[in-house]
């Protein structure tokens, strides 16, 4: 049996197909965003806050099925913090420190910071840093029973 050459039009065919997803590849870089991934095996539902014109302002709710991922905001994080807040079907929440106002429905809330007072629920948002980057992937895992959020840069891990 002998090995025939596909011939020049082959190659020629082969170096046009490369050249071309090599130009689409290029030319649509990964989007910046704020991605969050639901690692765990529970619906996670999600609360985004942050400041506009100086004041605080919360919104939500995204739902995350388990084991899958959403982008919260798509375009360049202009922002130098983001806060995260969610709360899985089990009633397992990752927080943080920081204090802002969410309510039990679809909401946007701006410029509230007595939540009470309003009718709404006062609950600790965890901070998610920028880092002088243009995109962040938060994590969202169940470490030893107790909920942890963890930031990745883009390029890494995000499920």
């Amino acid at each position: 049996m002998q090995w025939r050459s596909q011939g020049p039009l082959a190659w020629r065919l082969a170096v046009v197909a490369l050249s071309s997803w090599l130009f689409f590849w290029l030319s649509h870089p990964v989007e910046a965003r704020l991605r969050l991934c639901n690692q765990g095996a529970e619906v996670v539902s999600i609360a985004l806050g942050y400041e506009e014109d100086g004041l605080p302002v919360t919104e939500g709710w995204w739902v995350l099925e388990d084991f899958s991922c959403e982008d919260l905001i798509l375009g360049d994080l202009t922002l130098e913090f983001y806060e995260i807040y969610a709360i899985d079907a089990k009633g397992r929440t990752w927080g943080g420190d920081r204090s802002r106002c969410i309510d039990d429905y679809i909401f946007r809330i701006r410029g509230i910071s007595d939540c009470m007072a309003h009718g709404f629920r006062r609950v600790a948002f965890a901070t998610v840093g920028r880092d002088g980057f243009s995109s962040r992937i938060v994590n969202l895992t169940v470490e030893h029973r107790r909920p942890k959020v963890q930031t990745v840069q883009e390029g890494e891990e995000g499920l």
